[in-house]
């Protein structure tokens, strides 16, 4: 199995947490999450961002068959590309919540990561 090695900011693993959790979510049928994106921003007025609420609230449904539920991360209904995304969302949360908080805390990120997959969890260090 080849293996690849990046350098990357703060910022750039947190952005790529965000984005393999949420790839993940879609997957599960957890499309209203995407709205949180867009509090905030520019892009959309409140009346724009309760109109793309209920959209995918739609699309929810019409993934899951049923309003306000979603499937599970280790559902077999789930591809195995969206449960890869989760197991890189969990190493790189849990690497720089780590970083930030040396002395540990409470709350699942400070857990070791739970892979959903048989492929071998990413490693990742913080550079000195």
């Amino acid at each position: 199995m080849n293996k690849y090695s990046i350098e990357i900011t703060l910022e750039q693993a947190q952005t790529i947490s965000r984005a393999c959790e949420l790839f993940g979510r879609l997957h599960m049928g957890q499309f209203k999450v995407l709205a949180d994106e867009f509090i905030g921003c520019d892009t959309l007025s409140n009346v724009d961002l309760n109109k793309l609420r209920d959209g995918l609230e739609q699309l929810e449904q019409l993934i899951t068959g049923s309003p306000n539920s979603y499937h599970g991360i280790a559902s077999h209904k789930i591809p195995e590309k969206a449960k890869i995304a989760v197991d890189l969302y969990q190493v790189v949360r849990h690497r720089i919540t780590w970083d930030k908080e040396p002395k540990g805390g409470f709350g699942v990120m400070f857990d070791k990561p739970l892979p959903v997959t048989t492929h071998p969890l990413a490693i990742i260090q913080l550079k000195a």
